[in-house]
């Protein structure tokens, strides 16, 4: 398996930055796909956007409640 040594969370991140640079038409990955895609993810917004960026929606895009602890601290107001 291509993400054997990564955690679970890591490999989702680098599966969505590879998803976000084929989108644009990218052969590589970019710094600017691995930090949208560490945002997105720390915001639990990995499936939505992995259904998004393959145009797929609800049942048929694997969605599904999954508990999430943020990277970052919460904003504060």
């Amino acid at each position: 398996m291509m993400f054997a040594g990564y955690s679970s969370r890591a490999a989702q991140v680098l599966m969505l930055a590879r998803l976000k640079a084929g989108a644009r038409g990218a052969e590589t990955l970019e710094p600017d796909d691995l930090l949208a895609a560490l945002l997105i993810e720390d915001q639990g917004g990995f499936y939505k956007a992995k259904a998004e960026l393959l145009g797929r929606t609800g049942v048929a895009a694997g969605l599904g409640p999954l508990p999430h602890e943020p990277f970052l601290p919460p904003r504060k107001k």
